[in-house]
């Protein structure tokens, strides 16, 4: 009991000394965006994310829930959310086409369009689906080495499920 007394004292030290230490992060600048973190100044790179538009819903019934695509029972757009849905889907196949103007109080030519459809496979019990979304920025100006860039970004996949065991009746 004496022998743990010292070391319950030390401890006690210890974790009051860290506590009363001031914590830094990486930045050293006294001016620091509180959203994206970075410093101020000329050094700011407003944009903080390589692919942004892929945390954009691609379908408004998930979109109006929050986000919750991949909860939700499961239809044609599973493939944005979680393909393996595709194989507890009710149809033989579906096709879904949309058009989002984002942000078009801000922007007005930045737009998502989304193409998707899926098929059952002959087994009945696998599906194979595809998707193509395409994110328009507008009529930002961006350049690289060689001149003006394109302010488009596309993504495309194939995608599929395999339900392992018949569904229980």
């Amino acid at each position: 009991m004496h022998v743990l007394r010292p070391l319950f004292r030390s401890v006690i030290v210890l974790l009051a000394l860290v506590a009363l230490r001031p914590v830094h992060a990486q930045v050293s600048s006294d001016c620091v965006n509180e959203i994206t973190g970075q410093p101020c100044g000329k050094d700011l790179n407003t944009i903080t994310t390589a692919v942004p538009f892929l945390m954009i819903s691609v379908d408004s019934r998930a979109g109006g829930m929050g986000d919750a695509g991949v909860a939700i029972s499961p239809d044609v757009n599973a493939i944005h959310w979680n393909p393996a849905k595709l194989a507890f889907a009710p149809n033989d196949g579906e096709f879904a086409i949309s058009f989002s103007p984002w942000l078009r109080n801000l922007v007005p030519d930045m737009s998502l369009a989304y193409l998707a459809g899926y098929g059952r496979l002959g087994n009945k019990r696998s599906t194979i689906g595809g998707s193509l979304r395409y994110f328009d920025l507008g009529s930002i100006q961006f350049t690289d080495a060689t001149g003006p860039a394109d302010t488009g970004v596309q993504t495309s996949g194939v995608r599929g499920g395999h339900r392992l065991r018949p569904a229980v009746q």
